[in-house]
């Protein structure tokens, strides 16, 4: 039964262990730890097995088979020592798979054509450097992949085995001209039955050959999406389903293939955007093509879809640059899923920053004018900010979301809500004054929240930290503890704009009523030792970006992984001695435990998104400080000479250098 098959064989998450994987799982655990003394006389047992069970390849009886099936099975589980380059077999590898393996491409039983496209799954990684043998790999797993019928195991390990060889040149060349055909035969599968690995192979496919499948991105959309919401739609009713009604525990559907599933289609859409990005007005097509997902989505409080909902809007409008009208319906469905008693949306807040994040960034604008819009992002915070029981990282977001509303809003921030939003970081910082130096992370995010106010209206903000006691503590670790090793991009423009607003917009008066008259001495020497700083956090978050944007190799020699030493089976039963004898002992001797619980945050602990849009993107921080001080000069010569006196050579030379930019 192909299902069953599919059940059996497919499926890691399988609770029910039988006898043959047990049985399986002992001889993968003999060969790789017991190598020197098992190795070659598996592999001997599998080639006199295939030799004495085939005759003629296309013509073997089914108890034949089912002793070939079994070879190879044992063959596959071992397959990564044999095909390790420092291995002794891998030289005779080519001609096994040439004469004992890809023989069954031509088999008249569906399970040994399976089991070979399994193998070949396993073969992607390594150079074969065989263009005959690249031939038949191809050929086989294509005419198995395009098999009609009642064979759906065969499509799914070929599918499997496509993606598994899709970096090679050879299946580069030759899938290139029937890539669209091959997407839909993989959309025809993943309908007739749930798998994520399947998603897995489309994404990989989208990626590979995004070129191609360009002219039918909005078909293919339009087809992933009618899938998920297949899916979704059954998720959804068997969640509605009281748990009562089943006798026991084990009656309850278990839908986590569709899940996945559903998970791994979303994945995929989100791919065919980005293969857009140049494109414009196809973007806002594939919006409008998702757009009854999340709609699905929101609607129906699907919390488990959320991340990749908002990461696909994420996407859609960085790609834009702006934020369509679809997007907008969008944050108003997060709007009324945020308004419901039970909304899940303040715990999964940190999802949905994705999206609010370029609201903020793309369409500031477009809230400075619509109070609408603006009322539901302040209630997705006010419901946020109100859960009992919130911890530093659930605060961290919150505060990620009022500063950066704060920085889009500008004057603009209803006095109320400025309120709120300081009331709230500033009780924080005092909660939490303690640790403010170790966690770094919540420090600086909830400083930044009473930064960004600063920028925009200090006296307020002074006010604020007076009227709850945290002048002083603010003040103290902003200046000796936050700034001297601010590294991210962000931080240091807000921090420079909201000094410069400090030394040029608040009156001397106003600063020594909050006892901060010498503070102006030292606002112009920390501007410049910000900006000293800033051509290197520029840097790094370039170099960040270019990380992203390239293509991932982290270097691992995956073809060393296995040691063939001959001596790779001796000293193990010492070694394991030793140990027992050291337990025994209570742990005495050389035996030390380390604390590895270090809980202390750095500042390259906080993340700076180098492919994510930022509201001071646009902000040049040069032309504002010099711009500033010029103004300064001009108005308030006394206090420009008190704050540039006391600058250093080197900050004399930054200086200099901003002024003759």
């Amino acid at each position: 039964d192909p299902q069953e098959y599919i059940h059996r064989n497919m499926e890691l998450w399988d609770e029910n262990y039988t006898p043959d994987l047990a049985a399986l799982s002992l001889l993968t655990s003999a060969v790789h730890k017991r190598g020197k003394l098992t190795r070659g006389p598996t592999l001997e047992f599998i080639t006199n097995s295939l030799n004495s069970n085939v005759g003629d390849f296309s013509n073997i009886n089914i108890k034949n088979a089912v002793e070939v099936e079994s070879s190879l099975r044992m063959f596959s589980a071992i397959i990564d020592i044999l095909t390790s380059k420092n291995s002794p077999y891998f030289g005779q590898l080519k001609d096994f798979l040439k004469t004992m393996v890809f023989p069954f491409f031509k088999s008249p039983f569906g399970f040994l054509r399976t089991r070979v496209c399994e193998i070949c799954s396993k073969l992607g990684y390594i150079d074969l450097n065989d263009t005959e043998l690249m031939s038949t790999i191809f050929d086989g797993v294509i005419a198995c992949f395009n098999e009609e019928g009642d064979c759906v195991p065969v499509n799914l390990l070929a599918a499997l085995a496509l993606q598994a060889f899709i970096q090679h040149e050879y299946f580069q060349e030759h899938l290139s001209n029937i890539v669209v055909p091959t997407m839909q035969k993989l959309l025809a599968l993943s309908n007739e039955f749930e798998m994520d690995t399947l998603s897995g192979v489309m994404q990989e496919f989208v990626e590979q050959f995004a070129e191609q499948l360009q002219p039918f991105g909005v078909d293919l959309m339009n087809s992933l999406v009618q899938q998920f919401l297949k899916l979704a739609i059954d998720l959804h009713e068997v969640s509605n389903i009281d748990p009562n009604n089943f006798l026991t525990a084990e009656d309850v559907p278990d839908e986590t293939e569709k899940q996945m599933a559903a998970i791994g289609i979303l994945s995929t859409t989100i791919s065919i955007l980005l293969s857009f990005e140049n494109s414009t007005d196809i973007v806002k097509n594939l919006e409008q093509s998702f757009y009854p997902a999340a709609e699905f989505i929101l609607k129906n409080d699907m919390e488990d879809f959320y991340h990749e909902c908002c990461e696909f809007f994420e996407n859609s409008t960085f790609l834009m640059r702006s934020i369509s009208p679809i997007a907008w319906k969008i944050l108003e469905l997060i709007g009324e899923c945020n308004r419901k008693e039970e909304s899940m949306v303040p715990l999964y807040l940190e999802d949905f920053m994705l999206l609010l994040n370029n609201f903020l960034v793309y369409g500031k604008d477009e809230l400075k004018k619509n109070e609408f819009y603006c009322k539901i992002l302040f209630a997705i915070y006010e419901k946020s900010a109100a859960k009992d029981d919130t911890d530093l990282d659930e605060l961290k977001i919150n505060f990620e979301l009022s500063q950066k509303l704060t920085l889009a809003l500008e004057q603009q921030l209803p006095a109320m809500i400025r309120e709120k939003f300081l009331s709230d970081a500033i009780g924080s910082i005092i909660v939490e004054r303690e640790g403010l130096k170790k966690n770094v992370v919540f420090g600086v995010t909830a400083f930044n929240v009473i930064i960004s106010n600063m920028i925009v209206d200090a006296s307020t903000v002074l006010s604020a930290l007076k009227g709850k006691n945290c002048l002083e503590i603010f003040f103290e670790v902003w200046i000796t503890s936050y700034i001297p090793n601010y590294i991210r991009t962000y931080d240091i423009k807000l921090t420079v704009l909201a000094l410069l607003n400090l030394l040029c917009r608040t009156s001397a008066e106003e600063l020594h009523a909050y006892n901060l008259g010498n503070f102006v001495e030292q606002i112009c020497p920390l501007i410049m030792k910000l900006m000293a700083k800033y051509p290197v956090a520029l840097k790094l978050l370039d170099e960040k970006r270019k990380e992203f944007s390239s293509d991932f190799n982290d270097g691992q020699d995956w073809d060393n992984h296995f040691n063939f030493d001959d001596n790779d089976d001796e000293g193990e039963g010492d070694n394991l001695e030793e140990v027992l004898e050291m337990l025994r002992s209570g742990g005495s001797g050389d035996m030390k435990f380390v604390d590895g619980l270090n809980d202390k945050e750095y500042f390259d602990d906080l993340d700076e998104d180098p492919l994510a849009g930022s509201i001071l993107d646009e902000v040049n921080i040069y032309d504002i400080v010099k711009g500033s001080l010029l103004s300064l000069e001009q108005s308030d010569f006394a206090k420009f000479s008190t704050t540039v006196s006391n600058l250093s050579n080197d900050e004399k030379d930054v200086y200099t250098q901003i002024m003759n930019v």
